[in-house]
């Protein structure tokens, strides 16, 4: 059974979702947070929240960036998986601010380009 301070959060939580955040919901959590928010755990509407934040917060570009010199070091290659990315990100001793890049973005950018240019 939800306390009243959970039921209360999540409705902030809801509000702040769709005030703020709205072009970075997909029409199904939208729905979900409009019709079904009394549903929800807490724990799935704050794992949405952070989601959204991180993406609102994310600089497409710097990740495009980061991609292309993951993908063009030697070592990167099609076995590496979200955690080798980021170690080789580190690695690369290249400036950056981790609170704009989404590292599975980097990751995905960079297999793709493995994809198409190999």
């Amino acid at each position: 059974m939800e306390s009243e301070e959970e039921k209360q959060r999540k409705q902030d939580i809801a509000e702040e979702l769709l005030n703020e955040y709205d072009e970075y919901l997909n029409e199904d959590k939208k729905f979900e947070i409009e019709n079904r928010l009394e549903r929800m755990r807490l724990r799935r509407i704050l794992s949405i929240q952070q989601r959204v934040e991180e993406e609102a917060s994310a600089d497409p570009e710097e990740e495009k960036r980061l991609a292309r010199a993951v993908y063009e070091d030697d070592r990167f290659n099609r076995q590496f998986n979200e955690t080798d990315t980021e170690m080789l990100l580190d690695d690369l001793d290249l400036e950056f601010d981790p609170n704009t890049i989404r590292a599975e973005e980097v990751h995905k950018r960079a297999k793709s380009l493995l994809k198409i240019n190999r």
